[in-house]
């Protein structure tokens, strides 16, 4: 499997080696808690991940409220229940805050732009490991759709969550690099 996983496996592709850093850990267990939220409908639990998530690491933290944004476009347009639109506001909030944040704030700070400059670096996900990380969550939705003909909102909103995510990390081929 490390001959597939980038940077000899430290680019750590499933949660079990994840585990083992404290802040990917933390990390993970706010994604999770806030697709629970989305999945349950739980609209506290998953603003208040959201929340924690955009203010704790920019990255994710970008790809979640991409997500959500989606998922939340998606809702409107299909007609179908929408969250309170306190969670809307919170949404709203949040991303304007990190977009202020990250985007404008940060960046008058010489230190932090070279910090950007050096995390900027080219990250290319390999096909193979691509694949291999996929593997069994397409497998999953390949059960899913042949059991049933319709797609529920956890459907969506699991979808949603696999196509941003794989345009991310597979960015080189969807964006030309700069």
């Amino acid at each position: 499997i490390l001959q597939f996983d980038p940077n000899a496996g430290f680019w750590f592709l499933n949660w079990g080696r994840n585990s083992i850093y404290t802040t990917e850990a933390l990390y993970h267990i706010l994604v999770a808690a806030l697709w629970l939220g989305m999945l349950m409908k739980r609209w506290a639990i998953a603003a208040i991940a959201m929340l924690l998530i955009a203010s704790t690491h920019p990255w994710t933290g970008a790809e979640m409220l991409a997500i959500i944004a989606i998922y939340l476009l998606l809702l409107s347009a299909a007609r179908r229940p929408k969250p309170p639109f306190w969670f809307y506001a919170t949404f709203a909030a949040t991303g304007a805050i990190f977009v202020w944040y990250y985007g404008i704030y940060l960046n008058r700070f010489t230190l932090h732009s070279s910090i950007v400059q050096d995390l900027s670096l080219p990250i290319i996900m390999h096909f193979p490991a691509f694949l291999l990380s996929i593997s069994f969550p397409l497998l999953l939705v390949a059960v899913r759709v042949y059991k049933r003909t319709r797609f529920t909102d956890a459907d969506a909103f699991l979808a949603v969550c696999f196509i941003v995510s794989s345009m991310l990390t597979l960015h080189q081929y969807v964006v030309k690099p700069i």
